[in-house]
């Protein structure tokens, strides 16, 4: 069988003479780093003083995993990092499938126990093994139904961008190439953010540390009070608590505020009291003297719904290097493709980059996976003939290798 890494930079050497990277601007500013099969980071402090000296490195050396920094330097190849001369950065908000639970990683995503003496394992997502309780080992995949998850935050994230922050201008979304989408936002008034206002984004946008009586909820004397000036969160988690209210049923409600059902339903027999109770500043009160954990359940709900699950450490990690947009993913073989609509991308089709010609492996495991609009799979120690791009992805994600 031939060498998986020889093969993967093969066809990666074969796309990069084919194909121009036009990202990213200002890159004589920028911080480079490379990768190699199944090591994402390998070495970094490179730099390029154009787009064509880059473009003639990836055409020579083809590196699997190809990242830059968001920050931008005055001599960005020295080190130790303080040397660099930091001018400022960009914010990338990063969503990953890992990080946004649904239902299909119960069938594709699967486990093994790291105790050697257990080595239990099964299908779906676990915390810890079934079997004796020690850490496990997880294998992840992605399909159409997480990565359409991961673009709805995406697609709320951008809304919030332009009316909560007023970011009109340098907007760009990134398919990562694997399981998510990079926002980012490249803008002089961005690039001169301190560290402690990235935070600050971050927390709006997560919802961390949320304090529901300095925004304006609180108990007193029987009531239970909410703001009637909503602004950001308070309009966020108002607006949340009228869906609730309007299109809820009583089942639904009663399973989320630990509530009888039958509270419920008289609860909801009032909704346009409780409605115009919410405009004057008061939420409604419960039948009986449950008011109070009610509505703070509610709030609680409320806060895990409306929190957008960024990765909190690429946006304030102003030293970290994300993948280079038009290059190609080491783990999967797809491109980190430019996204210019991204309510019609289609992750898992419009990054596939390799033809359709067919090629022989052997498949070590694959659970039914889908890529370019075909289903394949699922293989168990078995060879199989495969489109190019299917033959990829699986070397590349160590599942497979080339048979001559």
């Amino acid at each position: 069988m031939i060498d998986a890494e020889n093969y993967l930079r093969e066809k990666f050497l074969k796309f990069y003479s084919r194909n121009k990277v036009e990202w990213p601007s200002s890159i004589d500013q920028r911080e480079f780093g490379f990768g190699s099969f199944k090591k994402k980071i390998v070495s970094r402090h490179s730099s390029f003083n154009s787009l064509q000296e880059f473009n003639s490195f990836l055409r020579q050396e083809a590196p699997l995993f190809v990242s830059y920094s968001t920050a931008y330097y005055e001599k960005p190849s020295l080190q130790p990092m303080e040397k660099k001369g930091f001018q400022g950065a960009d914010i990338i908000y990063e969503f990953d499938a890992d990080d946004i639970q649904t239902s299909c990683k119960q069938k594709h995503d699967s486990w093994q126990c790291t105790n050697p003496e257990c080595n239990a394992k099964g299908i779906g997502r676990v915390e810890k093994c079934s079997a004796c309780g020690s850490a496990v080992r997880l294998d992840e995949w992605v399909c159409p139904e997480c990565l359409d998850e991961v673009k709805k935050q995406a697609m709320k994230l951008i809304d919030l961008i332009k009316q909560d922050f007023s970011f009109k201008e340098g907007i760009k979304i990134n398919f990562s190439g694997s399981k998510g989408f990079h926002i980012h936002i490249i803008s002089d008034e961005v690039k001169k953010l301190s560290n402690q206002a990235r935070i600050e984004l971050v927390d709006y946008i997560s919802l961390q540390g949320i304090d529901f009586n300095a925004l304006g909820y609180s108990f007193d004397n029987g009531k239970f009070y909410c703001p009637v000036k909503e602004l950001g969160i308070s309009k966020k988690l108002n607006d949340f608590l009228r869906n609730v209210i309007s299109g809820y049923s009583a089942e639904k409600l009663a399973a989320i505020t630990g509530s009888r059902v039958k509270e419920c339903t008289e609860f909801l027999s009032q909704k346009k009291a409780i409605l115009d109770s919410m405009n004057k500043g008061t939420l409604y009160p419960l039948p009986g003297r449950k008011t109070e954990k009610f509505w703070n359940r509610l709030l609680d709900y409320a806060v895990e719904s409306e929190a957008l699950k960024i990765d909190r450490q690429t946006s304030v990690d102003l030293s970290k290097i994300i993948r280079v947009p038009g290059t190609l993913h080491g783990d999967t073989g797809l491109k980190a493709a430019l996204v210019k609509d991204l309510a019609s991308f289609n992750a898992l089709q419009d990054s596939v980059v390799f033809s359709a010609e067919k090629e022989r492996v052997f498949v070590s495991f694959a659970p039914k996976f889908y890529l370019n609009g075909v289903e394949f799979g699922p293989f168990n120690e078995e060879e199989a003939l495969l489109p190019e791009f299917a033959a990829v992805y699986l070397i590349a994600k160590g599942k497979a290798k080339p048979v001559k």
